[in-house]
This record gives C-alpha cells, structure tokens and sequence, in this order.
C-alpha cells in the first residue's frame, strides 16, 4: 500500500494466508496496477486476477480457495497460466 513507483522486474509480494482462504482483494491506497497470482500450498497458480486499477475500492477474489497470492506490475507475466509452478526465492 502507498507505493508510487511500480515493483522491480521479475519481483512481487508474497501473501501467506496461513490456511486456505477465500478472501478477496482491493486496491484503496495502491498506486499501481497489479496482477494478482492465487497459488495453492505447493506454490502452483490456481487463478489470476488481471489489471487491477489503482484506488479502487472494489472487493475482487477468484471464487476459489487459495493459500499464497502474489501481487505482481500489472502485465509483466501474462504468460503464466493456472497450472504453472512459482519458485518462491526470499
């Protein structure tokens, strides 16, 4: 939240939900489009929110469980695809 300046290349933000969740996303005090990657306990892609829009209040969520999501600069992996797996590097 509150960051101008979009992630750097290849990077993004983990979010462990420590279970299985199906909560949603919104963008109020984000100034940058994200995708968001919904990922399952071994790190593989469930669902993809797409072109999220900066400020926008608007609760999103995939309708599916998911443990990790991963916010990412809007774009920059549209060649990942549910099924595909993540390596997670700290």
């Amino acid at each position: 939240m509150f960051r101008k300046e979009p992630l750097e290349q290849g990077h993004g933000m983990l979010f462990d939900k420590g279970t299985w969740s199906s909560s949603g996303f919104w963008m109020k005090n984000t100034y940058i489009p994200l995708d968001i990657l919904f990922l399952d306990d071994t790190f593989t892609v469930i669902d993809i929110l797409y072109d999220m829009k900066p400020l926008d209040t608007t609760n999103r969520n995939i309708n599916k469980p998911w443990r990790y999501a991963i916010e990412i600069n809007a774009g920059s992996m549209r060649h990942i695809q549910p099924g595909t797996q993540i390596n997670i590097i700290e």
